[in-house]
C-alpha cells in the first residue's frame, strides 16, 4: 500500500461535500421535525469535517492513517467481545431490530458497518505480516514451517483480532454488511493470489457451506441469515421501499427534510 498517495486540493475536496451539508441544514425550515433534521445535519457536518481533519493531519505527520484504524478497531472489537461474553448492556441482543447482536452500538447494522471498515485494515495487517515473514523465511512454504511461525505472539494476536471481528460481524446478521465484506475479501484474494486461488477458495467455501448445512442447528443459522425470520429474503425491505416511494411523492422537489421519512 502506498503511504504517499497524492490528495486533491483541500478546498476542492471540501467543495464536493459542502453543498450537500448546507442543503441538509436548510431542509430544517420545512422539515416535519426541524430540530431532528438540524441535529442530523450537524452530525453529518461533524462527521465529514472530522474525516477531513484526520486525513490531512495524518498525511503530513508521523501518524499513519492505518494506525488510527488499528487503535479504533482494537477498542471496538475488545468492547464488543466483552459485551458478548458478559451480556452487557442487557439489550445487546434485544435492542435495535432484535435480529442479531449489536453490543454497545445503537443498532445491529451500525455495528456491522463499523466492522466493514475496520476488518480490511486488520486483514491488511495480517497479510502484510505473513508476506514479510514469507520473504525472510523459506520454511514458510511448508506446513510445518507455517505452523511453527504462527505460534508467535504477534501472529496469534492478529489472528484473534481478525477472527474475532469476523465472528462479531456474522452474528450481527446484517446481510448487506456481511455481503459487502465478502466482496472485499474476494477482490483481495483475487488481487493477491490470482484467479486460480480465487476460484479454489470459492469452491472450498461453497463445499464447506454445503457440508455444514447438513447439520441441524447450523442449517437453521443459514436460513435465519438469509431470511431473518421473514417469509422472503426482501420482506423486511419492502416496507422501507414503499415508504421511500411514498415520501418522494409527498416531498416533491424539496423533500420532507433531511433524515425524515413518510
Amino acid at each position: 500500500m502506498r503511504e504517499n498517495l497524492a490528495l486533491p486540493n483541500f478546498k476542492k475536496s471540501v467543495s464536493l461535500f459542502l453543498p450537500f451539508i448546507i442543503w441538509t441544514a436548510l431542509t430544517s425550515f420545512w422539515s416535519f421535525k426541524p430540530v431532528y433534521t438540524l441535529e442530523r445535519s450537524i452530525y453529518l457536518a461533524v462527521l465529514i469535517i472530522s474525516l477531513f481533519v484526520i486525513v490531512w493531519k495524518t498525511k503530513n505527520s508521523y501518524i499513519k492513517l492505518l494506525d488510527i484504524f488499528y487503535l479504533a478497531g482494537f477498542i471496538i472489537i475488545a468492547a464488543s467481545l466483552v459485551s458478548l461474553l458478559f451480556n452487557v448492556p442487557a439489550d445487546s441482543w434485544s435492542g435495535g431490530n432484535v435480529k442479531g447482536f449489536m453490543g454497545f452500538s445503537s443498532h445491529q447494522n451500525t455495528l456491522a458497518s463499523i466492522f466493514v471498515f475496520i476488518l480490511p485494515a486488520f486483514n491488511y495487517k495480517l497479510f502484510s505480516e505473513y508476506k514479510s515473514l514469507k520473504e525472510t523465511r523459506s520454511d514458510l512454504n511448508s506446513f510445518s514451517g507455517i505452523l511453527k511461525k504462527l505460534i508467535s505472539a504477534k501472529i496469534i494476536f492478529l489472528l484473534i483480532l481478525n477472527l474475532g471481528g469476523l465472528v462479531l460481524l456474522i452474528i450481527t446478521f446484517s446481510r448487506a454488511s456481511i455481503f459487502s465484506y465478502f466482496i472485499f475479501l474476494s477482490i483481495l484474494i483475487f488481487g493477491l493470489y490470482g484467479i486460480r486461488t480465487y476460484l479454489l477458495t470459492c469452491l472450498t467455501f461453497i463445499f464447506l457451506i454445503a457440508i455444514t448445512y447438513q447439520f441441524p442447528g447450523i442449517n437453521n443459522y443459514y436460513k435465519y441469515l438469509i431470511f431473518k425470520g421473514d417469509a422472503t429474503i426482501g420482506a423486511s425491505r419492502y416496507a422501507l421501499i414503499d415508504a421511500s416511494i411514498k415520501a418522494s411523492h409527498s416531498g416533491g422537489i424539496i423533500g420532507l427534510g433531511y433524515g425524515i421519512s413518510d
